[in-house]
């Protein structure tokens, strides 16, 4: 990550909704999991790594998050725990503001994918950075403060309005 020194970076939470449906998700993997200890019988190695795993992954989306880092060179966009994508500054053809509603743009929040050449990076509705690349893909990047991305990210692109 070039020499770690960043111009803009943003850490960004699911929105409350989307929160609390999380937690139900973490609470009944407690239930399945228990339900499951109860009803075993034999081998005790099948219950522990579907726990392992329902659990894991409930925990995973619970703590999900994304942050945005843009460095001298890169664009960095990251859903912890689980996924990170590095565009560098250099394939940048163009970025404008605009609005996204993950839910009728994208279908969802986190790292979604609308077709090989759109991709929404999104955690609320509102204010979004329109990023496209040489290549002609696009990334819709979800974010309170666009206007601030999109200039950053114009400046260390060196891209002209």
């Amino acid at each position: 990550m070039g020499n770690n020194v960043y111009h803009y970076r943003r850490v960004l939470r699911p929105p409350k909704a989307m929160k609390v449906l999380l937690w139900v998700l973490f609470a009944e993997s407690f239930v399945v999991a228990g339900i499951m200890w109860l009803l075993a019988t034999g081998s005790m190695w099948v219950p522990a790594v579907v726990t392992v795993l329902i659990l894991g992954f409930s925990s995973a989306m619970l703590t999900s998050r994304g942050v945005i880092t843009v460095d001298d060179t890169t664009l960095r966009l990251a859903m912890t725990p689980v996924f990170r994508k590095t565009i560098p500054l250099a394939d940048v053809a163009s970025v404008e503001p605009g609005t996204v509603d993950p839910w009728a743009d994208f279908s969802g929040w986190g790292y979604k994918s609308r077709g090989k050449d759109l991709v929404g990076f999104l955690f609320d509705s509102g204010p979004a950075a329109r990023v496209t690349t040489r290549a002609g893909r696009t990334y819709v990047i979800a974010t309170p403060d666009a206007d601030r991305l999109v200039e950053v990210l114009r400046q260390q692109a060196s891209l002209r309005v």
